[in-house]
């Protein structure tokens, strides 16, 4: 992956150049390259790609969530104009909250996405609403004459 930063190809046998260190004209079925998260031997070999990210799952919206997540990313990545590979800095106590809008800005939005957000970022730690923690209400709300005690002491003098 470092390999495809560094290069940034933008033809595809730029890419099977980056992808394997020389010009594979010929990938091989099994080569070790394909041993990755993201399979790109396989796009040289048969025209897929493989997401290899996921453990097996028997639970119905798990492998719903996986589905969703892998096209929402193959769409992203057909229409973005650009990438980057700059790496962010990870900050457990906000994964859940970063996670989330990583999602949303894939288009994962909306009732339809809502088991899918909720099965992708459950294992994180922080809220998904809120990045620093939820504030106070109460302290930076404007106190109402029924519940202060203090107008009704200034009302009666």
């Amino acid at each position: 992956m470092a390999r495809l930063a560094r290069r940034k190809p933008t033809t595809m046998e730029a890419l099977n150049r980056a992808w394997y260190g020389y010009r594979n004209t010929r990938p091989e079925r099994r080569d070790g390259s394909r041993y990755r998260g993201l399979n790109l031997n396989s796009l040289f070999y048969r025209k897929t790609i493989e997401f290899r990210y996921f453990n097996g799952s028997v639970d119905a919206d798990e492998v719903k969530s996986y589905v969703q997540l892998v096209l929402a990313l193959a769409a992203n990545a057909l229409s973005a104009k650009g990438a980057s590979s700059k790496r962010r800095e990870f900050n457990p106590a906000t994964a859940k909250y970063d996670f989330r809008v990583v999602l949303l800005r894939l288009g994962l939005i909306g009732d339809e996405f809502k088991t899918t957000r909720r099965c992708l970022t459950k294992g994180l730690a922080g809220s998904a609403a809120w990045k620093r923690g939820r504030r106070d209400r109460t302290a930076a709300a404007p106190s109402t004459p029924a519940n202060d005690d203090s107008d009704a002491a200034h009302a009666a003098a």
